[in-house]
Parts: structure tokens; C-alpha cells; sequence
């Protein structure tokens, strides 16, 4: 409820009997005016959103493969000083594990290691720890949804990725508390 009337929310979903459920629920709230859900693979409805404003804020909550393609989408789709949300990026400390071979987990390594090398955003990963054990999220600032370099500007920043296997940890953008011991 806390979305303006001129405000509105888009819902990408790949499944079409949840996107059932959430036009549903959407009507039962009186949203259909505000929210739209689109349904179809994201990768495939991302490219037309360029045509249209700019997102403050995106959330991406889907299938981790895929997660750093749907974030170089969102850097280019939000307006500067608009967030980038990303959930479950800890996954109960298992990124850390350049030997976990887990689709999800590797997806989530190439998220971590494409923000760490994204000159246009400034991101913190957040731990959380709750009855589903701990894993936590990512926020980040689009500073720019284009590249200085583009403008002949290539910033200097210090960024810093996941550890490579056989690399200590102390490099890592995974918040030293969500470390298995």
C-alpha cells in the first residue's frame, strides 16, 4: 500500500498459474490499477522494459543460474540512485565454495563476482538468519545505468569477488559472519 497512485509495480513471472494467483490477490487488494504481472520467461521481457521509466527499485528473487543476467538487466533499467535488491545470495554460506558445484550456488558466485566488477552500482551483502537457517541479500546503489567509460571517464574503484578455490577468504564480499567455520 505504500506505492503512490501514480506509482507502479511490475511482476515478472515465468509460471503462469502463480501469476494466476497473484492477479488474484492483487484484485482482492485493489492493486490491479498499480500492479501488472507479466508472464513469460524474465530474460525474454526484460529488453522491452527499456522503452519505458525507469525502475527505483527492482527485486530479483528467481532462478540463481540466471541471476547475473537479470542484474546487468536491472543496472540498465534503474535510474541513478534508484536499489537493486537481490535475495538469497548467502545460501547458508555455501558461496564461499568454489568446489560447490550446485547450479544455484554457481550462479550466485557469477552475481557476486558481476557486482563486484560493476562500475555503475555500489553493493553490501546483508546476512540473515532465521528458522530457515541463514543466507541473506544484496543491495545495490545505481550510481549510473551507463558506463562512464562510455564518456570517456573510467573510474577507479577497489572491488573485491569471492575467493577462488585455494584463495584465503579475508577478499571476500561475503560478510565474514555468514562464513561456515
Amino acid at each position: 500500500r505504500a506505492l503512490p497512485s501514480e506509482g507502479r509495480l511490475i511482476s515478472l513471472e515465468i509460471d503462469p498459474r502463480h501469476a494466476e494467483v497473484a492477479l488474484a490477490n492483487l484484485e482482492r487488494a485493489g492493486l490491479t490499477d498499480r500492479v501488472e504481472v507479466r508472464v513469460g520467461p524474465a530474460l525474454a521481457l526484460l529488453p522491452p522494459l527499456m522503452d519505458e521509466d525507469r525502475f527505483d527499485l527492482v527485486f530479483i528473487d528467481a532462478d540463481k543460474p540466471s541471476s547475473p543476467a537479470y542484474f546487468g538487466w536491472a543496472v540498465r533499467l534503474t535510474r541513478p540512485g534508484g536499489l537493486i535488491v537481490v535475495d538469497n545470495v548467502v545460501r547458508g554460506g555455501r558461496v564461499i565454495d568454489a568446489h560447490d558445484r550446485d547450479p544455484s550456488v554457481q550462479g550466485t558466485r557469477r552475481l557476486v563476482d558481476s557486482v563486484a566488477a560493476e562500475p555503475r552500482v555500489k553493493a553490501v551483502t546483508l546476512p540473515t538468519v532465521g528458522r530457515k537457517g541463514y543466507d541473506g541479500f544484496l543491495i545495490a546503489l545505481v550510481l549510473s545505468p551507463t558506463l562512464e567509460s562510455d564518456r570517456g571517464v573510467v573510474p577507479l574503484r577497489s572491488r573485491r569477488s569471492l575467493p577462488k578455490s585455494g584463495q584465503a577468504g579475508s577478499g571476500s564480499s561475503v560478510s565474514p559472519a555468514s562464513r561456515r567455520r
